[in-house]
């Protein structure tokens, strides 16, 4: 959409009653739940106070949805772009993909003051990123496949309706039988081998994630404004932040030295070069000044000039 279109779906979309907008939401998130393993997440959203609600203001940015953590007030939340209120399977997408990122956030102990880039070394903030990125692609491939598959269970178990002995309105009984048929639809394998196609399909499009992983290790190490750290900055091998995160099933397919190689290898030379330059900065004694002044003026030099 052009600036026009967008400035017309926001002042529709501020003209919408909040009423059709709860609506619209209700029905996304109960979409959503008939998928067992992404009711699990819905849950975990509730019980830790993380909100799903829509922001107007993202019809204007190119996001669909995002996961966000506030700091200031400990506040966490999955805000989707209005756009996308009323297309369901690009709806299903973004709620699950936001959800995947809530998970890992969860799993990897992060908290709203959590900050990979004051804790974590250059090239393990990358590594971080990249797998985070395509391992919320993945689980969201797996949430529409699996999506599709529930509406394919359902029929089933209402064409079997008298040999189930279920009434219709039986809502919980119902739900029970698809999820029993849908265990049976989609084995493990199956479930592993299109989150790994996703995942690894996902690396070798995450250009401008990469270049904003550079620019935030820029900001945080070698930038003019970068904070005075005392504490030396933690390496993270690829194989430990997936286990970190429960995405160690993408270490079957290769071993760990394979996986990191697969891992950074959709990433532009540039990128790479300007990691590799802050990530030595860090690393420099600060009894070697000229040394440390070398290297963050060239890292300034490749993040400006790739920016």
């Amino acid at each position: 959409m052009n600036i026009w279109q967008k400035t017309k779906k926001y002042l529709q979309w501020l003209c919408t009653p909040t009423a059709k907008k709860q609506a619209y939401l209700d029905n996304i998130i109960f979409q959503a739940r008939q998928v067992p393993e992404t009711a699990m997440l819905l849950d975990m959203a509730k019980e830790n106070g993380i909100a799903v609600r829509f922001d107007s203001k993202m019809i204007f940015s190119s996001t669909a949805g995002v996961f966000t953590t506030y700091p200031e007030n400990n506040v966490r939340e999955i805000t989707i772009n209005p756009s996308v209120a009323q297309e369901d399977w690009k709806a299903q997408t973004v709620l699950s993909h936001e959800l995947r990122h809530m998970y890992q956030a969860m799993t990897r102990g992060e908290t709203p003051q959590t900050n990979d880039y004051t804790t974590y070394t250059p090239l393990t903030c990358l590594l971080i990123d990249r797998i985070k990125e395509a391992d919320a692609a993945a689980y969201s491939a797996f949430h529409v496949e699996r999506f599709l598959a529930v509406g394919n269970a359902l029929c089933e178990v209402v064409q079997e309706k008298r040999t189930l002995q279920l009434s219709l309105d039986d809502l919980s009984a119902l739900q029970k039988a698809v999820r029993e048929k849908l265990e049976k639809m989609q084995s493990a394998e199956e479930i592993i081998g299109i989150m790994s196609r996703e995942f690894f399909d996902t690396l070798d499009i995450l250009g401008n994630y990469d270049r904003k992983t550079m620019r935030r290790a820029h900001a945080f190490n070698t930038s003019a404004a970068a904070p005075e750290r005392s504490h030396k900055l933690i390496a993270q091998s690829a194989a430990e932040i997936a286990r970190s995160i429960r995405a160690d099933v993408y270490l079957n397919l290769a071993d760990e030295t394979a996986f990191k190689e697969s891992i950074l290898k959709g990433v532009k030379p540039e990128v790479q070069e300007a990691i590799s330059l802050i990530d030595a900065f860090t690393a420099a004694n600060d009894d070697q000044p000229e040394q440390k002044k070398t290297l963050r003026q060239k890292a300034r030099d490749l993040v400006y000039r790739h920016r």
